[in-house]
């Protein structure tokens, strides 16, 4: 639950996602004591934001399978558009190609340069727009056409006893004390 780990092996599919260690070390805590425990919300190496969905979060923790909207972090500046945290299902080149295509396509009107500023300060997509362009509008239409928004879908199936089971956070914590015993 610590590292993201995906596929088991050759038709056993598995997508784990990474958590927030002191949320699994309190959950570990309250399991050992018979406390309750609480769903905890993946934490991803790439930054971005986890959507908030209480519903989502309850399934993975009680039955291992949800899906998490991801959404990438960025600020308005000027006429630009700054996007410094994304998804962990994309890459820098992903969402700067599926920007220029929509921009080339026509689709998406009022982009005048992309560039890559990623560098030791971190990651940094700039991305200029036209005057008169409204930055906000042109955001959530990048949001809706490019990777810059996205799902993890979560399928905890572990193997337990040499046979592949889904599981969820709790069971995955039980077991493994199990295992440390």
């Amino acid at each position: 639950l610590a590292n993201p780990n995906v596929g088991i092996a050759v038709g056993i599919a598995s997508s784990i996602c990474s958590f927030n260690l002191d949320d699994i070390i309190s959950n570990t805590i309250n399991i050992i004591r018979k406390e309750p425990t609480f769903a905890m919300y993946p934490d991803f190496l790439t930054g971005g934001a986890v959507i908030r969905d209480e519903s989502v979060v309850e399934s993975v923790k009680n039955k291992g399978v949800g899906s998490f909207k991801l959404q990438a972090k960025w600020y308005i500046e000027g006429n630009s558009i700054f996007v410094t945290e994304i998804p962990y299902t994309t890459t820098r080149e992903a969402i700067i190609e599926s920007v220029i295509s929509l921009s080339k396509s026509e689709k998406v009107k009022g982009i005048l340069d992309i560039n890559d500023n990623t560098g030791v300060e971190g990651l940094e997509i700039e991305i200029e727009l036209g005057k008169n362009i409204d930055a906000r509008n042109m955001m959530n239409l990048l949001l809706h056409h490019t990777p810059l928004q996205s799902r993890f879908n979560c399928n905890f199936t572990v193997l337990l006893n040499n046979k592949p089971v889904t599981l969820g956070t709790d069971d995955i914590i039980k077991n493994w004390l199990i295992f440390r015993k």
